[in-house]
C-alpha cells in the first residue's frame, strides 16, 4: 500500500527569538516493512544552515539553524512510501508471553544492552557475535 504522509509542527513565540537552532526527525526510514519513495522538508522561515546527519540507530536527522528574529517557525515534511505485508505468524510470540517479557517491574535493574539486543539495518545477526 502507497501511503502519502504530511506532518506540520509550528512554533509560536512571543517575545520573538533572535537565534534558534533545531533538529528535526521527520524522515521515515526504509525498512523491511515499508520503503521510502519520496521525502521533502520545508521550514518557514528559511533557515541560514540546514544539513542531515544519521544518528547511531540509522535515522537521518535534520540539523536547523535560523540566524534572523522571527516568532514563528513552521516545519511541513512531506513523504512517500510503499508499505509491505509481513508474514509475522513464524516470529509472533503468543499475547501471554509478549505481555510477561514487558511487564514493568519496579525492582528490575535497568540492562543498557537491550538497546542493541535486535538485528538492525547496520548490524546483522550472525552467530560470530553471538
Amino acid at each position: 500500500m502507497q501511503l502519502s504522509i504530511t506532518h506540520t509542527t509550528r512554533y509560536d513565540y512571543a517575545p520573538p527569538v533572535d537565534v534558534a537552532q533545531h533538529i528535526a526527525c521527520l524522515r521515515p526510514r526504509t525498512t523491511v516493512a515499508q520503503q521510502l519513495l519520496s521525502h521533502q522538508l520545508s521550514v518557514s522561515p528559511t533557515p541560514s544552515q540546514c544539513r542531515a546527519s544519521v544518528d547511531a540507530f540509522g535515522n537521518q536527522r535534520s540539523f536547523l539553524s535560523l540566524q534572523i528574529p522571527h516568532d514563528r517557525l513552521e516545519v511541513t515534511a512531506t513523504s512517500v512510501v510503499q508499505t509491505r505485508s509481513l508474514n509475522m505468524t513464524a516470529v509472533a510470540l503468543p499475547w501471554e508471553q509478549a505481555a510477561e517479557h514487558f511487564r514493568y517491574r519496579a525492582d528490575a535493574v535497568y540492562d543498557a544492552d537491550v538497546e542493541f539486543r535486535f538485528p538492525s539495518q547496520h548490524v546483522p545477526r550472525h552467530a560470530e557475535f553471538a
